[in-house]
């Protein structure tokens, strides 16, 4: 049995994805013109197409260059959430700190 579904589901898989493209090229006359995508460019990030959304900062898109020594990256908070404090821990008499243990 376990065979049997070992080879239906890549049988399955195969003949919908081929119906899929066999579909969408019968379909391409209704489709509008338009000029074709340009190929991505090496350096130059994509850009989402998603709308703006409410309370959320856009950050600009800069390309991946590595960070600079001495200059620290600038961080945008996150909407809503308040700064984490970690509280720290006091030295006690006769305990060694905890990288020592």
């Amino acid at each position: 049995m376990a065979s049997f579904k070992s080879f239906l589901i890549p049988v399955l898989l195969v003949t919908l994805s081929s119906s899929c493209i066999h579909v969408t090229e019968a379909a391409r006359h209704l489709l509008p013109d338009r000029p074709a995508l340009l190929p991505p460019l090496p350096g130059v990030p994509r850009v989402p197409l998603l709308p703006p959304l409410p309370g959320v900062p856009r950050v600009p898109l800069l390309p991946l260059l590595p960070p600079l020594p001495g200059i620290p990256l600038p961080r945008l908070p996150l909407p809503f959430v308040p700064p984490v404090t970690i509280p720290s821990i006091p030295d006690v008499a006769g305990v060694p700190p905890i990288g020592l243990i």
